[in-house]
């Protein structure tokens, strides 16, 4: 059996954090942890994650500081927002990004390629 995926989803929109939720769960094996707000996230940004999907603009503030974080940590990402790829900061400009409103087959295409990197991972040489 495969890993489970670990999913972070930083949504402050309850309909697509569910419809998120979902789309990954039908997606993959998973285990995803649903955050709205910045404070919430940061009680769980520290664990370990394949794959996050990151609303920019949540209710308390923008997620490009957790972004960056992920980055530096090597943790797969994509921007799930309204808000225009040209107002990314520099850093941020190439990250994955789908706009809204999304796709299932979008957000299903992110979730297969991290399992599938992850599968990669966790085969012995």
């Amino acid at each position: 059996m495969r890993d489970p995926l670990r999913v972070l989803i930083l949504e402050d929109e309850p309909s697509l954090s569910m419809i998120l939720e979902h789309v990954v769960h039908e997606t993959a094996p998973s285990i995803v942890i649903v955050r709205a707000s910045l404070a919430a996230a940061s009680e769980v940004i520290d664990r370990p994650f394949d794959l996050a999907f990151l609303d920019i603009n949540l209710t308390n503030g923008e997620t490009y500081d957790i972004a960056k974080s992920l980055k530096d940590r090597n943790i797969d990402f994509t921007f799930v927002s309204g808000a225009p790829p040209a107002d990314f900061p520099q850093e941020l400009k190439k990250a994955a990004f789908i706009p809204k409103p999304f796709h299932a087959h979008q957000i299903q295409s992110v979730v297969l390629s991290a399992q599938r990197k992850k599968d990669g991972r966790s085969i012995p040489n």
